[in-house]
């Protein structure tokens, strides 16, 4: 592997481097939540993107897609320094790879680029300036099951690291040097169904880490019916919900209150909305609301933290 500025190589090849289906709640169309950035390099820089995590309060998440549209301008010199006459030929590769704690498994890619075959006598030298030899390349990864990282209320964040490699052969002997740069538009989409929110029958409903034992969850009202029962819900992943418990209306109550009891040793993120039930039948929800247990009890305030680091 050599880097960009000029070398005498003695090698055979040079390698340059720059640097769910929708449960409950989503019978409705599914909806889409896009973030991105843009950002550009040498081809072998290494980047952290931080894009937001989806809110569960707009809807019931199914998958999240996360795209990395890349272009790539390359340029090299080659010259013969041998006292005989050579055929060389000169590829560039293009490998993307990128990881993330919100992923099962690092996303990896490579795509190959023929440059030509050069016949140099000796002392001879070839050269073209930077052009494009690839033009937004659109690469995918979707996921469909553990989503659950991906929601929330702050961000989710990717370790990017790109390389552009030559590949020559036809030679041990040779003077090459080459020069690259990338544009990459990287980008994670969201999947998701809506939310039946109760506008006009709930004022508000809300959920709030009280201390390391007690959620505590309000809810208020400004229509009142006695035939209804409130049922809280609760999930893991904020897709598939099992009851916590049953709070029938009281017609003397504009405002309600349950205190959920975490378990002893939960860890990370649950979800929580209501089952509003008739003796008719009839059923609606609340919107979802999430807590992270992991959290401190005292708010942070959140900043997305865009961070370029180089590889000299």
């Amino acid at each position: 592997m050599r880097p960009l500025w000029k070398t005498v190589c003695i090698a055979a090849c040079v390698i340059i481097f720059f640097s769910i289906a929708s449960k409950a709640q989503c019978g409705n169309t599914k909806q889409s939540l896009s973030y991105d950035t843009l950002i550009t390099g040498t081809g072998n820089d290494s980047h952290i993107f931080t894009l937001s995590q989806f809110d569960p309060s707009i809807g019931t998440l199914v998958s999240a897609k996360i795209n990395s549209t890349i272009s790539v301008n390359y340029g090299f010199t080659l010259k013969n320094v041998e006292a005989v006459q050579r055929d060389f030929s000169v590829s560039v590769g293009r490998y993307d790879h990128y990881t993330s704690a919100s992923l099962s498994a690092p996303y990896t890619n490579l795509i190959d680029t023929n440059i030509g075959d050069f016949l140099l006598n000796p002392g001879d030298t070839v050269s073209k300036s930077p052009y494009t030899i690839l033009y937004r390349n659109s690469q995918n990864d979707s996921i469909t099951s553990d989503v659950v990282n991906f929601l929330g209320n702050s961000t989710v964040a990717f370790d990017y690291k790109p390389i552009t490699y030559t590949n020559l052969t036809g030679s041990n002997v040779y003077y090459y040097s080459a020069t690259a740069n990338d544009t990459i538009h990287f980008s994670i989409t969201y999947y998701y169904c809506s939310n039946t929110i109760l506008a006009n029958d709930l004022l508000s409903f809300s959920a709030k880490k009280e201390n390391t034992e007690t959620i505590k969850l309000s809810w208020s009202t400004n229509n009142f019916f006695s035939d209804r029962n409130y049922e809280i819900q609760a999930s893991i992943d904020s897709s598939q919900f099992s009851s916590v418990a049953s709070i029938p209306e009281d017609i003397t109550k504009k405002t309600y209150q349950y205190d959920y009891k975490i378990a002893p040793g939960k860890k990370g993120k649950i979800f929580f909305r209501l089952k509003i039930i008739t003796t008719s039948g009839s059923t609606k929800y609340s919107e979802i609301k999430m807590i992270d247990i992991d959290e401190e009890t005292l708010s942070k305030e959140l900043f997305v933290i865009l961070t370029h680091r180089i590889i000299i």
